[in-house]
């Protein structure tokens, strides 16, 4: 069985996970089937890479379109709005790019709404695969720092000021 996979939003996160799906789609059995973002140059673009059909309407896209799973791409403050959406009226899994929802409240509330429909919810947490990340899992689990009863890391990324001036934030 093939696994039908829509992405909703084609910003920043959307591109590396573009790169994953083309990779994937040669290897696995899955496929994206369709796009969909505001911006329909976007949306055709994405479309053309991975052989799908864009739309500029994500309820449209879902009401046409045969789909298992729900790449949830699009700016944070929508998250829990729209994945409450594709929950509720559409039925679909979902893959949501990190945060799951702006508070903990509407983290939940999606949560408990999933469980309650028997779909899926799975945030992309990608920092988990850093190697400085994975080390630290492993000192860990060995107890190399003994009983632990809280730990506080920081963690320091540059970005440069392009990388800020290339998305509507």
């Amino acid at each position: 069985m093939e696994l039908k996979i829509a992405i909703v939003g084609c910003g920043k996160a959307a591109e590396r996970h573009l790169k994953i799906y083309q990779a994937l789609q040669k290897e696995e059995n899955l496929k994206v089937t369709a796009v969909a973002d505001v911006n329909i140059e976007k949306a055709k673009s994405f479309a053309q890479v991975l052989s799908a059909r864009p739309y500029t309407d994500f309820q449209e896209m879902l009401k046409k379109e045969d789909i298992d799973v729900v790449d949830l791409s699009v700016p944070s403050g929508l998250h829990a709005k729209i994945g409450k959406v594709i929950l509720k009226k559409f039925k679909k899994h979902l893959l949501v790019e990190k945060p799951l929802a702006l508070t903990l409240k509407s983290a939940y509330k999606l949560l408990d709404l999933a469980e309650r429909l028997n779909l899926k919810v799975v945030t992309i947490f990608q920092n988990r695969a850093n190697l400085p990340v994975i080390k630290l899992k492993e000192l860990l689990d060995k107890k190399v720092f003994g009983k632990l009863v809280l730990i506080s890391a920081k963690f320091y990324w540059s970005r440069s000021q392009k990388y800020y001036d290339s998305g509507a934030w």
